[in-house]
């Protein structure tokens, strides 16, 4: 009896542990189950992205807009015709031609002699240059640029004859046209005043028109502060075409051109700069004209 009851005791325990074992399989698979599959279909948690510091590098400092003007224009601007004068001392007339860049400083030293009243060395330094020129040489396209500075200097000095300057520069001109070469205003310029001293005004306004292609108020603005000795002789260019239209009589053309020069010049160095003044007088004569 006793060791009946033992084995129903031993076969309950056998069997408790049996249930136990399966019991704890089955907590294990399902624990299992949950972090493998379960965990697949759960959205990845976020992870902060990792924070990686950059190489120190010096902060880029902008680099500051470069002044293209010419050097020589700027202290003209800033310090007189003088200062140009004392910069280009040291130019050898006979060797500068053998740059564009010296030749166009030897160009303005003319110029600022001009400016100063120095007529007699305006010419002088101009007679070298013309004779740099003789032959072909590095700044030969500069070529109108110094003969129409001759032909105004010898108009400045009081010549009236200048007929063999202003063959020298329609030349020039042609010959650089021909090269499809830049005619500087200038050039076109001074070729028109030649051609009105002697009453040829029909060729003279075509001239003319071509020196002052594209000047308005913004370009007398701009000469004004890079180039005043240019402004000065595009704006008396500007009158002389208006005078020669109202000689070929054609009278409204005179008076629109005036007006507008009159106008743009005002606007930029002031009503009672003499040039504005002069184009105001101008204005004035051909609308009384009417």
């Amino acid at each position: 009896m006793a060791s009946r009851r033992q084995g129903q005791v031993s076969a309950r325990a056998l069997w408790l542990a049996l249930m136990v074992a399966m019991l704890t399989l089955a907590v294990g698979a399902w624990f299992t189950y949950r972090s493998i599959v379960l965990a697949e279909r759960a959205p990845m948690p976020e992870i902060p992205p990792v924070v990686v510091l950059e190489e120190l590098r010096p902060t880029s400092v902008p680099e500051a807009p470069r002044d293209t003007r010419d050097p020589l224009a700027v202290a003209w601007v800033e310090r007189g015709p003088e200062a140009v004068l004392q910069a280009t001392a040291s130019l050898d007339a006979g060797a500068v031609a053998q740059s564009e860049a010296s030749m166009r400083a030897a160009v303005l030293r003319a110029e600022a002699l001009l400016a100063l009243g120095r007529v007699a060395d305006a010419l002088a330094w101009n007679d070298g240059l013309c004779k740099a020129l003789a032959e072909p040489t590095a700044a030969q396209s500069l070529e109108p640029l110094v003969l129409e500075q001759h032909a105004r200097i010898r108009m400045a000095a009081g010549e009236t004859n200048v007929l063999k300057q202003e063959t020298r520069l329609r030349a020039s001109v042609e010959a650089r046209e021909l090269l499809s070469g830049e005619v500087p205003a200038e050039a076109w310029a001074t070729l028109a005043t030649l051609e009105k001293a002697r009453g040829e005004c029909g060729p003279a306004v075509e001239h003319y028109t071509r020196a002052l292609r594209g000047v308005d108020v913004a370009a007398w603005l701009r000469m004004k502060h890079e180039a005043p000795w240019r402004l000065q002789l595009l704006a008396l260019v500007a009158l002389d075409r208006a005078d020669c239209l109202s000689t070929l009589d054609r009278d409204d053309e005179a008076r629109k051109a005036v007006i507008a020069v009159a106008a743009e010049l005002a606007t930029v160095l002031g009503e009672a700069d003499p040039l504005a003044q002069q184009a105001a007088d101008l204005r004035d004569q051909l609308m009384g004209s009417r």
